[in-house]
């Protein structure tokens, strides 16, 4: 494996990742903070702006087996650029969109963007990172997603307010843009010919890659789709339910995003450093209950809760992903990273089409929020159920289990240690 030497080197490297997670998710946020601007500017009802989301990650979860594979056969670098340059057209095309049907086409382009995030910033890192040395970056990288949620917080209700949610967009866009100049400058070649790719991606997955697969997408389904549905009506709720001005309720969001891209960040190296990535798994998950019934107390209780629990909610509930991330390169091969990528993102994607429509619906048809929260509080209940098993049978015999196997020290083979060629 070839890998430009040195800290400075990795840190870079671990930024561009940082935009290029930033980028592919920054619709979905966008989206939520903007909610109230569009629901005015275009007439739209919560059912409409839950179904962007729905289409946002429709798109990814259709191309993620397409993605997956075709990370494995063209290399990371060369999909990394083209994703910045669709995120980055998307935001554009939402911003000029006239109508419903054009803006529901431009989050669809976006869409495209989000269907490669995982295969290729995962494939990235097995690629070129030593073993001892992905926690952190895949921390940072995931932290990605909260980085958007933070951005989108603090920046696009004032950008809205001061050049209209348009111009908000068109600002946002050409931020996410310059990731191109950041990917010719620091990520590295391929350190294997397409050749090379072509042979090790015709390699099928072990039984035990295929059980793991399994495990993480159900959890991925559950744990997404809840994800998506707080991240699509927080601040629309904080608005509408709770009193908050726009740009008070923006910071909902924002909280998130930074508390998350701490949380993330911790949780890739404590992650790393445990034998197993389902016991942290679990305890996010059940965290996540808990915070999110929090935020929804918010309408019974003092407002003052709302923070209370997005606080807890960035902690818990956004960084059980960076774990998932973690477990998809210690317990796959490098060449077939791409495809477990692509399985997970297919699930957790069709989760992120589900959820947000189903929340807007059921505020839509019942005229409270309390419907929309308990769907999501089910969503994470569950997950939680669904990772005690799994973790359960990760701890059990060896022999005849049906989880997936214990983490292990990646050897010949596993990741970034395998052979080039």
């Amino acid at each position: 494996m070839m890998r430009p030497p040195g800290r400075g080197w990795r840190a870079g490297f671990a930024a561009t990742l940082l935009w290029a997670t930033t980028a592919a998710t920054f619709l979905q946020f966008a989206i939520g903070v903007l909610a109230p601007f569009l629901a005015a500017d275009l007439a739209l009802s919560r059912t409409q702006i839950g179904l962007l989301t729905s289409v946002l990650f429709g798109v990814g979860a259709l191309g993620s087996p397409i993605a997956g594979p075709l990370v494995d056969r063209l290399g990371g670098r060369r999909l990394l650029l083209g994703l910045f340059a669709v995120a980055g057209l998307g935001v554009l095309g939402v911003s000029a969109s006239p109508s419903y049907p054009v803006l529901v086409t431009a989050v669809a382009v976006g869409g495209l963007a989000t269907a490669t995030t995982n295969p290729v910033t995962n494939a990235l890192i097995a690629d070129h990172l030593a073993s001892g040395q992905r926690g952190v970056v895949m921390g940072v990288k995931q932290s990605g997603v909260q980085m958007g949620s933070l951005l989108a917080g603090l920046a696009l209700p004032s950008l809205a307010l001061a050049l209209g949610w348009r111009g908000a967009l068109v600002v946002a866009a050409i931020a996410l843009l310059a990731g191109i100049a950041a990917t010719v400058a620091v990520v590295p070649p391929d350190p294997i010919t397409s050749v090379q790719r072509s042979q090790r991606s015709a390699v099928a997955p072990t039984p035990a890659e295929r059980r793991f697969g399994r495990w993480l997408a159900a959890y991925a389904l559950l744990m997404g789709g809840a994800l998506a549905a707080v991240g699509a009506f927080v601040v629309l709720y904080s608005v509408e339910a709770l009193g908050y001005p726009e740009d008070v309720a923006g910071l909902a969001a924002a909280v998130i995003g930074l508390v998350g891209v701490v949380s993330r960040v911790l949780w890739g190296r404590i992650a790393e450093s445990l034998r197993t990535v389902t016991a942290p798994l679990v305890a996010l998950a059940a965290a996540a209950v808990v915070s999110q019934a929090i935020i929804w107390s918010a309408t019974v209780g003092p407002r003052a809760l709302l923070w209370v629990g997005v606080v807890a909610y960035g902690a818990s509930a956004v960084a059980w992903n960076t774990v998932a991330m973690l477990g998809i390169v210690r317990e796959v091969r490098g060449e077939k990273t791409g495809w477990a990528s692509g399985v997970y993102q297919t699930a957790f994607y069709s989760g992120f089409v589900v959820a947000p429509l189903a929340f807007g619906w059921l505020v839509d048809l019942t005229g409270s929020y309390d419907a929309g929260w308990a769907f999501v509080t089910g969503l994470f209940a569950v997950a939680t159920l669904i990772s005690w098993r799994w973790h359960a049978a990760d701890r059990g015999p060896r022999a005849g289990r049906r989880g997936p196997p214990r983490a292990r020290p990646p050897r010949r083979g596993r990741g970034a240690d395998a052979p080039a060629g």
